[in-house]
């Protein structure tokens, strides 16, 4: 059965990671469980996705929605080969829950075939979420997305990222299993644990109506609090694949505070455009001035032109110290 294999597995590969394993490793490893199931190549099969298996714990960057979508799937696939229906469900599950939309190809899966009703069978299911909090500087991936929540009731991938360190640990955890704390998954990978560097904990369970929540993400500020709540869209994260690393990206640019300065600089501008506008205003009502006083000299025309000149002149120079003062803000 497939959850004697993860059991067997998981502490060995953790325990011995002499190399980090990207997810193009993993990809390909999917991708070749896919071929040698749609062939019927059993060797190839039993050889890739025990490859899978052994390469998760070693994973060496944050995944995103569409990569743990397909693990699930191809340990799924796994399981129905070793005729272990209920996991084989349970994984199916997990990967139409990020991936509801999900077709399985009629050469892995033929309309009528079990594989394909057991795939029917394992519908989007209604997703019942607890909360977890994690150690300051720690942020804990959950099938690819950054999450103060996990799924009860079906498998997810766990990752936790160290600031200054990166993934120090990755790992399958089923549906109902508490993930490890931060000490224990730094003793798996083979690293060194910190002192009081907490433990994942988790409160009581909470319902969510809508299978694709909103998770709400506590950002740590580094003294036990957090800095801000950032939501992110799960089902918008999944619908654009392609592109789950790029808004993964984003989201800790924003965090690191990336974006910032923008709004000191801007009453600046504003007054800097403004007093600019004035100042060309004045001179050319100066220019104006002068021809109409050249042709027909009056004082009312001579005191207008000397008048707006100045005061063009001075409403540059004080555009020239506000732009001064913009390019200085940092």
């Amino acid at each position: 059965m497939i959850v004697l294999v993860l059991s067997m597995l998981l502490p060995v590969a953790n325990a011995a990671c002499p190399d980090p394993t990207p997810m193009s490793e993993l990809t390909a490893s999917v991708d070749d469980s896919m071929l040698s199931f749609a062939t019927l190549d059993e060797e190839g099969f039993i050889e890739s996705s025990d490859t899978l298996l052994q390469g998760v714990p070693c994973l060496s960057e944050a995944i995103g929605a569409a990569d743990a979508a397909s693990i699930h799937r191809s340990l799924a696939m796994r399981a129905f080969w070793d005729g272990d229906d209920a996991n084989a469900t349970a994984y199916f599950r997990a990967a139409r829950r990020l991936e509801p939309n999900h077709v399985l190809s009629n050469k892995i899966a033929p309309e009528g075939g079990p594989l394909a009703t057991l795939y029917a069978g394992a519908e989007r299911p209604a997703v019942r979420m607890s909360s977890m909090s994690a150690p300051a500087w720690t942020t804990v991936y959950v099938d690819g997305e950054r999450a103060s929540q996990r799924p009860q009731g079906v498998p997810a991938l766990f990752q936790y990222e160290v600031g200054g360190e990166g993934i120090i640990w990755s790992g399958l955890v089923e549906g109902g299993v508490e993930p490890p704390s931060l000490d224990d998954a730094r003793a798996l990978r083979g690293g060194s644990p910190v002192p009081d560097s907490g433990a994942m904990t988790r409160t009581d369970p909470v319902e969510t109506p809508d299978p694709d929540p909103v998770v709400t993400v506590a950002v740590p500020d580094g003294n036990g609090g957090t800095t801000r709540v950032e939501d992110i869209d799960a089902s918008g994260a999944v619908a654009n694949n392609s592109g789950s690393t790029r808004d993964r990206d984003e989201r800790r640019s924003r965090d690191r505070g990336d974006s910032g300065g923008g709004s000191a600089k801007g009453p600046l501008i504003g007054a800097t455009v403004a007093t600019g506008v004035i100042a060309a205003g004045l001179f050319g009502v100066s220019a104006y001035s002068r021809s109409q006083f050249d042709s027909i000299p009056t004082e009312s025309r001579y005191n207008l032109t000397n008048a707006t000149f100045f005061g063009s002149v001075g409403a540059a120079a004080v555009t020239a110290g506000l732009l001064g003062a913009t390019i200085a803000v940092k």
